[in-house]
Formats: C-alpha cells, sequence, structure tokens
C-alpha cells in the first residue's frame, strides 16, 4: 500500500518537473531535491528503533505526538497541527495571532501582542488596562470604570473635570454636562430651577405660577393635567364632583355645586319640580313627577 501512494507521488513530482523545464529547470533536478523530503516510509517505522532514514520513532504511526507518521520529527512552524500545539500558522514569528513557541495570542494572555497597548493577563476593565487590552486613562473619549464622564480631554471647567468626574456648572449661563436649562441665576420659579432642570406642570413641583402639581398626569383627582385646583364650573369633572357645565347656576341637569340634578326623588327641587320628597311615590302630597297634589273636594269636605 505503501509503495502504491509513492509511485503516485513520484508520478506527481514527475509532471510538476516537467512544467518546470519551461524556467530552464530540469526534470532530474526538482525530483532530486524533492525525493529527499519524501522519501518513502522506512518498513521499519514505528518500531521504536532509530535507523537510517528516520528523523524518529516512537512506535507508532501516528501524526500529532511529536514524530509523524513517516517518523519525521514535528516541530512548532511546521505547518502541522500537533497535539502540544494551541495553533500552527508555519512559521516561528510572533504577534501573527499563533506565536512562535505555536501558543495563541490573545488580550489577556499576559504578552504584549500586535495592536495591543497593554495586557495584565485579565480581561477586567477598570485596573488600568482594559478588557480588551487599551490603556485605561482620563481623556480618551470612553467612560470607563472610575469615570463618569470623557470629554477627551483632561482640561476642567467644560461640563467634565480632569479626572473624568461631572462639574457642577449650574448658574454660568451655559448648558453643561447634564443640565437641561441654565439662566445664570440660583432661583426656582423662574422656569429654570436652582438645579439646572426645567420647570414644567407635571415635574411633581409647584411652581409660582402652578396652583398644584401632582406630576400624575391626571385631570380626575385634586390636581389638573394644567397644574390647576379643580374648581365647579371649569367643565372639568373631579375632587368628587358629579358633573361640571362650566357654569355656576343650578336648574340646569348640574347644579351650582356640581350636583348632578333633573332627578325627581333626590331631595333637591330642581327645575321644573314643584317639590320633592325623596321618593317618587303618588299620594304623599308630592307626585311621582315631583308636582303638588291637589287634594279633592270630598276629602277637603271629609277633613272639616
Amino acid at each position: 500500500m505503501a509503495n502504491t501512494h509513492l509511485r503516485l507521488h513520484i508520478l506527481a513530482v514527475a509532471f510538476a518537473a516537467s512544467s518546470l523545464s519551461l524556467y530552464g529547470v530540469s526534470a532530474s533536478q526538482y525530483i532530486g531535491a524533492v525525493m529527499h523530503r519524501v522519501a518513502p516510509v522506512p518498513s521499519q517505522c514505528g518500531d521504536r528503533i532509530l535507523q537510517e532514514p528516520e528523523e524518529c520513532d516512537d512506535g507508532n504511526r501516528r501524526s500529532g505526538d511529536g514524530c509523524s507518521a513517516t517518523c519525521r520529527v514535528e516541530y512548532c512552524g511546521d505547518g502541522i497541527l500537533s497535539r502540544f500545539e494551541q495553533c500552527e500558522d508555519g512559521n516561528r514569528k510572533e504577534n501573527d495571532g499563533c506565536s512562535a513557541s505555536c501558543r495563541l495570542e490573545y488580550c489577556g494572555d499576559g504578552v504584549l501582542d500586535n495592536g495591543e497597548e497593554c495586557d495584565d493577563r485579565n480581561l477586567e476593565s477598570g485596573d488600568g488596562c482594559s478588557g480588551y487590552c487599551k490603556i485605561e486613562a482620563c481623556g480618551n473619549e470612553k467612560v470607563e470604570s472610575g469615570e463618569q464622564c470623557d470629554d477627551g480631554n483632561t482640561v476642567s471647567g467644560d461640563g467634565c473635570s480632569d479626572h473624568c468626574a461631572y462639574e457642577n456648572l449650574c448658574g454660568n449661563k451655559k448648558v453643561d454636562g447634564r443640565e437641561e436649562c441654565d439662566d445664570g441665576n440660583p432661583h426656582d420659579n423662574d422656569g429654570c430651577s436652582r438645579t439646572c432642570r426645567k420647570e414644567t406642570c407635571g415635574d411633581g413641583i409647584a411652581q409660582i405660577s402652578e396652583e398644584c402639581d401632582d406630576g400624575d398626569g391626571d385631570d380626575s383627582d385634586f390636581c389638573s393635567t394644567t397644574c390647576r385646583l379643580p374648581r365647579c364650573g371649569d367643565k372639568v369633572v373631579a375632587g368628587g364632583e358629579e358633573c361640571d357645565d362650566g357654569n355656576a347656576y343650578s336648574g340646569d341637569g348640574c347644579s351650582a355645586t356640581c350636583s348632578s340634578e333633573g332627578v325627581c326623588g333626590n331631595s333637591t327641587v330642581d327645575r321644573g319640580e314643584d317639590c320633592d320628597d325623596g321618593n317618587r311615590d303618588a299620594g304623599d302630597g308630592c307626585s311621582g313627577a315631583c308636582h303638588w297634589e291637589t287634594r279633592t273636594s270630598s276629602s277637603s269636605r271629609g277633613r272639616r
């Protein structure tokens, strides 16, 4: 079987050699140079006895264990990945992803590789060397562990200090950092608060121009969405009102106190009613339609 493979390999070499004749290299020269590396597998390879032309013999014909299946020494840089290697790129160069000792090069391996600014053997940030092997420093435009801000410089007075902390510059008439506004004074109730936040209805803080501010955006409670206290006649049913028709008149279905009207039997004499005794029964002086009941003459005579 081995001899068959050898014959096939020799034929392939011969074909390549014939092609090289175009460049002034004879077939015999090429075959002689190549056959030194592709010599037939010695019949004794794998018997644990080192004999010519073997470079090694570990008692088997398996590659990847330091001695190849053809009894050749396997080494880092030979282009063949052995079980002792993490990688094999066919060279012994550093900083190309696979080291000169055939170990993978990566951030966190403790070796400063190409493209890394630092490598402290871990992937944790906040210790001076970030999780992607870049030097951590205030002023690099990246908010890293321990920093509140980073505006790309180490100058104070621009909202982010020289040690990457927010600066409290409220009142300098310049909107800095986290400020929403800055009107140049330390006063509230002027549209911009003393902490440089916009003052608006619904922020939960009752300003001078507001009657209330509960910040909940609900008109049906005791503070409207326009930050006004509810009042009967404002056309908003709120604060315990049964109705609100926008006026302070009774007799139109909604009373002057914003209670529902026009219901016979509610004990309130509403517009169109002569009486209201709290029920809608007839024969008690106030009819079921809330009008006085007229006594008959016979009943009047009977009561004399």
